[in-house]
């Protein structure tokens, strides 16, 4: 399959393999978070979409808006082109879809439990089927969720946003920039970078709003006690010191 390092033929074979199975057969291929496919998934993905084979095939591709990679962004502008994509974008559950996804879990489930999940089939999932755990214990997966989606970020956008789950689910960007010792100049480059994670959204032009309640919960049980009361300290001097002596 190769001449070099095994891999330059393989995206070739595996169109010619979709090409013989989907000779007397309809052919799905089904991606799962494509931001996160490595280069050799994408050209094989490429390949088969470039040869335009003729069979009866669809691939579905799910991806996180704003983490987008050069070689997804290269398939998405590519099919546009050639007018082969159609675009779904996925909203919250509303609040009958949420109950009957919970019912299929648990028909007795907690219903203070979903609503935690607002709407995200995910959480309400990993929630039904943990109970319902305190801040400090938010099921595993939920968690690994939002440490890899932290581990995307600059040092300066993770100093931000940890911040800024010390003060709850609404925030003033200025000051939590402030606190992270980000200088003004770079601070729109930060919310940016945060907005196209997803993780946030400017209410206006001072304050945002995290993505998820369970976002807040689990980074501030990420960061543990000690570093939690420290920032909060933190926060409550640089509070004290911008308070006008007249109001004190």
């Amino acid at each position: 399959l190769t001449l070099d390092n095994g891999e330059s033929r393989l995206p070739e074979a595996i169109a010619l393999l979709l090409r013989h199975l989907g000779q007397h057969r309809r052919i799905v291929l089904f991606c799962d978070d494509v931001q996160w496919f490595d280069d050799a998934s994408l050209a094989t993905i490429s390949e088969v979409i470039r040869r335009k084979i003729d069979m009866q095939w669809q691939i579905v591709m799910t991806m996180r808006p704003g983490e987008t990679r050069a070689g997804v962004q290269r398939i998405i502008s590519d099919t546009t082109r050639t007018q082969q994509l159609t675009r779904i974008t996925l909203t919250p559950l509303n609040p009958a879809e949420t109950h009957q996804l919970a019912q299929r879990i648990d028909p007795q489930y907690d219903h203070h439990a979903v609503d935690r999940a607002e709407g995200n089939p995910f959480m309400v999932i990993e929630l039904l089927r943990h109970g319902m755990p305190a801040a400090s214990q938010l099921p595993d997966a939920i968690r690994d969720l939002i440490a890899t989606r932290m581990m995307q970020l600059t040092p300066a956008a993770q100093r931000l946003i940890e911040r800024a789950a010390i003060c709850g689910r609404e925030f003033v960007v200025a000051q939590c920039a402030s606190l992270a010792g980000i200088a003004a100049t770079e601070v729109a480059t930060v919310v940016d970078e945060l907005q196209q994670h997803m993780l946030i959204r400017m209410l206006d032009a001072f304050r945002a709003r995290f993505d998820h309640p369970l976002t807040v919960e689990s980074i501030v049980a990420r960061l543990g006690p000690v570093h939690s009361g420290a920032l909060h300290l933190q926060f409550a001097d640089m509070l004290v010191a911008q308070t006008p002596d007249d109001a004190a």
